[in-house]
Formats: structure tokens, C-alpha cells, sequence
């Protein structure tokens, strides 16, 4: 199931755009969220159109050698029909069209958001429920996340689970990062990590009070990582709630140069995927939150990083930090981007790295505010970012939002002083 595989998907109906554009006038939108679930209607059209920008104009001027602004329009949209009570079908396509770019890396243009990019979804779930047990299979090129994996995939998944247990298993043989934000396309996965598959497997226990999840995620020649994740919750919905969070992950390196001579990528490649020197470490997080009804919310975390760069972070993360179509902590504010950010590609992935940070969400009837603080301190550098994001649906359908982050960063090999990273991102997004 390489890249061509999929090729289906530009045939026809996303083979003109002229019908594309007719098609969104007739689109409903669950927006938001990455799963979709139809009701009686056997067909489902979900879209979103918008203009997203960043800025890093208020960056330090000696910084100007990775000057990282960028403006672009962008689409996507998902068709899903229902052949039967246990059979869905998929097919979308994701597009981007940059109108303004300053991307300037050390002298030389970047385009780690890529010219006018295009690509598609298109997969088959087959889901049974039964009184007590319910199991499902999805196949193709899809939109997901777990842990540590995310975005656009291209592999198969399946599950099976009952109230209390759930047993998952994921193939990947190509990834891709892709939200409204950027887009590395699937190359960054074949080049970097030689069209290799990863495998995940996980097993989540849930009881009153409290959830367990272990892990363990392969990528071939490259590494294993072992782990998993405790979520202890006190409290209802409907007033005070807490939750804390316990999560750690062992990374054994199995990565050889005398294999990959040709893909040793030392250092950061434009988009933030980084290795680092490859070696055996470990990913540490706790992380506390306390929230009250849907109002309100905050809390504070820390992550420790062992001896070596975390890998497994370059496939994608939860993190509240990192850069989603959505916000996972369901007030849906925009985030300031972390792996995948540019000139400004967080450092709490770096070996011997301690970061601590702290959040607070507050909601109100037609948007959200968050703000977010961080500190991380590694061998190579340390980075702080303060930031202020703001969410406000004009409509149903219109939504915009903003988030300017306050970031400073020092390179102890460089011995420059502290330099300003500062940047500002914003959206305007419809619903159909």
C-alpha cells in the first residue's frame, strides 16, 4: 500500500475544481474534530475554507537570516458514505495555495509550507456493535491521532473493545503532517525515514476514576518505544473536575549509520523534524489540570527528556502545544505550534531537556481565550514562550482566530545572547 495506491482519489470528481467549488455549496460541517459520525442520511459532506497567516515580523532584527512569515489559502474537504449499516466509505481532499511567502533560512528560501499542495483522503471502515463488544477496521489514506502519531495517515488500523477495555493496533507506511497551518506533505516521511512501516499497538483499561493505556510503537531499523499513560479524573462535568496525567515512554534506538548513510539527518530540516544525535532515551510527562463545567480550565505540567533527542515526537504528538485543526482540550483555541513550527520549532523534544509549563482556558458563548507559558531548558539551548490565543465564532459557520507568542531563545553553542523569536498567527475560516 505505497503512495500510488491512492491514486483513485484524483480521478474524476477532484480532477476539476470547477465542480469542487459547485460541491461546497452544498456541504454540512461537523467542525473541529478530526472524527465525523453520520446519522440516518447515508451520504455526509463536511468542509472548511479559510486564509491562515504568520508573521515572525516582530522577530529580533539580527534574527533576520530565518525570517518565517507566511500567508495561504486553504480547503478541505471529506465525503463519507454509508453502503451499509456496518460499511463507510471515505474520500477528500486537503489543498493549500500560498499567496505570500518569506520563508528565508540562513540566506536560502524554505518552502516548508510547499507551493500549491494538494493531496486526498480516501479509505473503507468496516464497524459491528454488538450488546457488549464492538470492533472495527479502517484501510486506506486517513486522518487520526494517537499518542504519538497524527495527521494524515496511509496504513490500515483496527480495534476491538468493551466499556471497560479497548485493544488497537496501527499499520503506517507514509505519513504526512497537514493542517491548516502548514503542510510537509509525504516527503519528509520517505526521505527521512527511508519509506519504512511503523507499527503501534495499545491497550486501554478505563474504571471509574481511572484510565490506563500502555504502548508500544516500531519503526523499522529506526527505534521501539515502550510506554504508556495513567489519567486519574475526580469530579463531573457538570462542576469541579480534575484530572492528572502520567505519561512515559522508553525509546530504544535501533537506528545504524552504516544503513543510513544517506539519510543522516543531523540537525533540523526547515519543517522542525529533528534526530539529533540517535541514541537510547526516555520522554517523562506529568501533567495536572483542574477545570470547572466547560467555563473553565487550568493547570500546570513537566516533561523531562533522558539522554538523547525523543524521536518518536517527529510523528506527532498531542501535546497542547503542538499545532492541530482543533484543540484537544475542547475549547479549540489556536495553538502556537511545536514540532512542526518553523524557525520556531520548540526544543522540549532535545535531549536532557526540562520543561515546565502552565495553561489557563477560559470559554464564553461564542469563543475561548487560552494562555499558555513555557519554559524549556536543554544542552543546546533554552527557549521561553508566553503566549495569548483567542477563538470567536461570528456565526455558526465563521469562525477566526489569533495567537501571539512572546518567545525567547538562547543558544549556548552560539554564544549570542538571548534572540527574539517573537511571532503572530491568525485564521479566518467557513463552514459548509
Amino acid at each position: 500500500m505505497k503512495k500510488h495506491i491512492l491514486t483513485l482519489v484524483t480521478l474524476g470528481v477532484f480532477g476539476n475544481f470547477g465542480l469542487y467549488a459547485d460541491t461546497l455549496q452544498h456541504l454540512d460541517v461537523d467542525l473541529g474534530h478530526h472524527h465525523h459520525h453520520h446519522d440516518s442520511d447515508p451520504v455526509d459532506f463536511h468542509a472548511n475554507v479559510g486564509i491562515f497567516g504568520k508573521s515572525s515580523a516582530f522577530a529580533s532584527a539580527r534574527d533576520n537570516a530565518r525570517r518565517d512569515s507566511y500567508s495561504m489559502l486553504y480547503s478541505h474537504v471529506l465525503m463519507k458514505a454509508q453502503a451499509f449499516e456496518t460499511l463507510d466509505f471515505g474520500l477528500g481532499i486537503t489543498a493549500f495555495a500560498p499567496f505570500s511567502m518569506d520563508t528565508n533560512f540562513a540566506g536560502t528560501p524554505f518552502e516548508y509550507i510547499g507551493s500549491k499542495f494538494v493531496t486526498n483522503n480516501a479509505y473503507v471502515a468496516f464497524e459491528k456493535k454488538f450488546e457488549n463488544i464492538d470492533f472495527g477496521i479502517k484501510a486506506g489514506r486517513f486522518e487520526d491521532e494517537f499518542d504519538w502519531v497524527g495527521h494524515s495517515l496511509q496504513g490500515a488500523y483496527g480495534y476491538i473493545q468493551n466499556p471497560y477495555a479497548k485493544l488497537y493496533g496501527l499499520w503506517v507506511d507514509e505519513q504526512a503532517h497537514i493542517t491548516r497551518e502548514f503542510s510537509t506533505d509525504f516527503n519528509f516521511y520517505q526521505h527521512m525515514y527511508d519509506n519504512k512501516n511503523l507499527f503501534v499497538g495499545g491497550l486501554n483499561f478505563t474504571l471509574p476514576f481511572i484510565e490506563f493505556a500502555p504502548f508500544v510503537y516500531h519503526m523499522q531499523e529506526f527505534f521501539d518505544v515502550f510506554g504508556g499513560k495513567v489519567i486519574l479524573s475526580f469530579g463531573g462535568v457538570d462542576s469541579w473536575h480534575t484530572s492528572t496525567l502520567l505519561h512515559y515512554a522508553y525509546l530504544n534506538s535501533t537506528y545504524s549509520h552504516t544503513t543510513h548513510q544517506d539519510h543522516d539527518h543531523a540537525h533540523d530540516d526547515g519543517h522542525g523534524h529533528t534526530t539529533g544525535e540517535r541514541g537510547d532515551t526516555f520522554l517523562a510527562w506529568l501533567e495536572q489540570t483542574i477545570a470547572y463545567k466547560n467555563f473553565l480550565e487550568f493547570g500546570a505540567g513537566y516533561q523531562k527528556v533522558g539522554n538523547h533527542f525523543f524521536e518518536l515526537a517527529n510523528m506527532g504528538s498531542v501535546s497542547r502545544f503542538e499545532a492541530h485543526n482543533h484543540s484537544h482540550n475542547g475549547f479549540g483555541v489556536i495553538q502556537p505550534g511545536g514540532m512542526h513550527s518553523g524557525s520556531q520549532t520548540t526544543n522540549m523534544y532535545e535531549d536532557h531537556t526540562n520543561t515546565i509549563y502552565g495553561f489557563i482556558d477560559i470559554g464564553f458563548s461564542k469563543g475561548a481565550i487560552e494562555i499558555l507559558g513555557r519554559d524549556s531548558r536543554s544542552t543546546h539551548r533554552t527557549q521561553s514562550a508566553y503566549s495569548l490565543g483567542v477563538r470567536y465564532s461570528a456565526t455558526l459557520d465563521l469562525e477566526l482566530g489569533l495567537i501571539g507568542v512572546y518567545m525567547l531563545e538562547n543558544k549556548k553553542e552560539e554564544q549570542t545572547g538571548t534572540i527574539n523569536r517573537s511571532f503572530g498567527k491568525a485564521y479566518i475560516q467557513y463552514s459548509f
